[in-house]
Order: C-alpha cells, then sequence, then structure tokens
C-alpha cells in the first residue's frame, strides 16, 4: 500500500515546520496550529461561503451548475438552487450532531454534486477531508485515522460494492460516527445498507430550508474552515 500522506488548504491556521513534522506531530497537530498572521494585514477577508453568497444573491435564475452527461433540466443547478442546496446539506451535517470544527471525509466522483457537498460542509464550519477516488479500505482507515474525521461521505457510481468498503473502514476508525452517501440510479448502483443516502437534499423534491445559515453556524472568530486533500505516495 501507497503511503498516505495529506496537505492542507487553510485561512486562519497553519502546518508546523518539517522539523515539528519530523518529530512526529500529526495532521491534527497541524491543524490546531495556530497562525496570527501579519497584523498589518487587517482583518480577514471573506470566506468562500459568503462569496459563494454573494454570487448566488446576484445571479439567482444564472446557471451555476451543469452536467454535460445530462441534456435536460435534471442537469442544470441555477444559483438561487445551489444556495438552497448549500444551506440543506449544512443543516443536515449539523442535524447528525456533529460539531463546529469536525472533518467530515468526502470520496465523490467529479459529478455535479460534488462542488455543493464540499461548500455544505464548509457552511456548517466543519472540516473538508478530500480522498482519492480509487482508494479502498485499508488506504481510507489510515486516512481516516489521520484526519480524526467524524462522518464519511462516498459515492455509489464509482464503488463496485455500494459502499461496504467504506462501511468496513468506519467501523476500523473509532472516530467514525455516520457513513452517508449518493446513490447513482442512472448508473444502475446504489448505497449498501447501512449507509445513509443524501440525494434528496440535491433535488427539486427535497425539503427547502425555511431560513439559510448565517453566522451562527460558521467556524467562531480564529478557526475558519479548512479543506484537508490527500494524495498517495508511492
Amino acid at each position: 500500500m501507497g503511503e498516505v500522506q495529506s496537505s492542507q488548504v487553510q485561512s486562519s491556521y497553519m502546518a508546523p515546520d518539517s522539523d515539528d513534522l519530523a518529530g512526529g506531530a500529526s495532521v491534527r497537530d497541524a491543524h490546531l496550529t495556530p497562525s496570527h498572521g501579519n497584523p498589518s494585514q487587517g482583518a480577514p477577508g471573506p470566506t468562500l461561503d459568503d462569496l459563494f453568497r454573494r454570487t448566488a444573491l446576484r445571479n439567482g435564475l444564472g446557471l451555476a451548475v451543469t452536467s454535460l452527461g445530462v441534456r435536460d433540466s435534471a442537469g442544470m443547478i441555477s444559483f438561487a438552487q445551489a444556495e438552497n442546496i448549500v444551506s440543506n446539506v449544512a443543516m443536515r451535517l449539523r442535524d447528525l450532531g456533529l460539531p463546529v470544527g469536525a472533518t467530515v471525509a468526502v470520496q465523490l466522483s467529479n459529478r455535479m454534486e460534488a462542488p455543493l457537498l464540499l461548500l455544505g460542509i464548509l457552511r456548517a464550519g466543519m472540516v473538508a477531508a478530500l480522498l482519492p477516488l480509487l482508494w479502498r479500505r485499508n488506504e481510507m482507515i489510515e486516512a481516516l485515522g489521520q484526519c480524526s474525521a467524524r462522518a464519511l461521505i462516498v459515492d455509489a457510481a464509482h464503488v463496485d460494492d455500494g459502499g461496504h468498503f467504506a462501511l468496513e473502514a468506519a467501523a476500523e476508525a473509532f472516530s467514525i460516527r455516520h457513513v452517508c452517501g449518493l446513490n447513482a440510479p442512472e448508473h444502475g448502483a446504489a448505497l449498501a445498507d447501512g449507509i445513509m443516502p443524501l440525494d434528496e437534499l440535491f433535488t427539486a423534491s427535497g425539503m427547502p430550508v425555511e431560513a439559510p445559515l448565517h453566522a451562527a453556524a460558521n467556524p467562531a472568530p480564529g478557526h475558519q474552515a479548512e479543506i484537508i486533500p490527500f494524495e498517495s505516495m508511492a
């Protein structure tokens, strides 16, 4: 098995230097190492979620996401719809009892739901850990342990067993509390029993939010949301 490595895309935190990592610092240690930045730079700029909200407000009916493989309206999402979906995803994650700052591991293909799911994780004030699509049980166990993920989201379109390997990995990674996923009926794929489907959050029949999430659901000052990408080193 190749060596699992991760890096972080951070806004208000930075990883320790190479000497610290050589001394055994973990991904979570890096995540908790504060960076106060340059005081001359003033207050932090807008977050990715802030920028998306502003764009959605200005371009409500404009096309936000499209799938080139779907030729009808089912493959098109407007900014207004995308804004609603992002809030629905964020609220679902919070309803699962995941706290602000929790890490949500994601293994998804390049489907049109993927960017909206990522934005929903960030809006909930959580950390998105992006797992390579071809990873299976062994690699996933190691990665989930490194980032102390509290939830795992997988894609039925690119797994050959409905995601049973994800359930097995979650059983080995004691930090995982929820395994969720997206079905892919167009590929004849369905999620294994025990995986919570999230598909209704991305459809017109999904329950709309009564009010969008605002700052209360976002990370506290000094702990802004992060993205943790992983890569496999031979």
